[in-house]
């Protein structure tokens, strides 16, 4: 009911934005595929490269700051009742950790949005909505996982302003704004693969999300 109601708000006031093709109704991952390899096809043919880069951020739920999450919802307009129900699920909850017959102690969840919960993907595509809007080149998004490209006849020139856009994830990668600094640090650790498109070969690998970009 309340994943719902929260769905239906964000449809009916156009929230989200457009390239976010997660958990939305009559969105595909294809929806994407499609839209890159059109670009792809078409660069091609006029003798461009093209150059995207995909980032896929690791343990993203766990690493949600709450409070900032919080606010977010109130600046889309996310107030009431509804708003106390959001506050309330992320609020006060504990863990343990079983091995075998062994509990651990009950710890607090400082930071993150529960795993296996329907309103947790909805929650998270708020946190990170602005996120295409941190750059100037064509994106796509689905819940954690982001795309974005240049293309043209200069590899050389596309790499460079690719590397000078500095995506940050909004509030993103910020230790204020994803909890600790060691979910900071795991940040900063993730990896990121190139696609580099050509007309004789498609060229593909990863290395550390580094300063550099973000």
């Amino acid at each position: 009911m309340v994943v719902c109601r929260l769905k239906w708000f964000l449809e009916y006031y156009n929230i989200l934005i457009f390239t976010q093709s997660g958990f939305q109704q009559r969105r595909k991952t294809t929806d994407h595929i499609l839209s890159l390899h059109d670009i792809i096809q078409k660069s091609l043919a006029n003798k461009h490269n093209v150059l995207a880069i995909f980032i896929d951020i690791e343990k993203a739920y766990d690493m949600v700051n709450k409070n900032v999450l919080l606010s977010k919802l109130l600046k889309f307009g996310i107030t009431g009742r509804m708003f106390q129900f959001i506050s309330s699920f992320l609020s006060n909850r504990t863990f343990q950790v079983r091995v075998g017959s062994t509990l651990s102690m009950t710890k607090l969840l400082e930071n993150g949005t529960p795993q296996g919960s329907v309103l947790s993907p909805v929650l998270f595509s708020l946190m990170i909505n602005d996120l295409p809007n941190k750059i100037t080149s064509p994106s796509a998004l689905y819940a954690d996982d982001f795309c974005f490209w240049e293309s043209g006849s200069d590899r050389r020139g596309f790499t460079i302003r690719l590397k000078r856009l500095k995506p940050r994830a909004p509030d993103f990668g910020e230790p204020e704004n994803f909890g600790t600094n060691d979910n900071f640090q795991h940040f900063r650790k993730q990896l990121y693969s190139y696609f580099c498109f050509t007309s004789t070969h498609v060229l593909y690998f990863t290395m550390p999300l580094t300063k550099d970009l973000l």
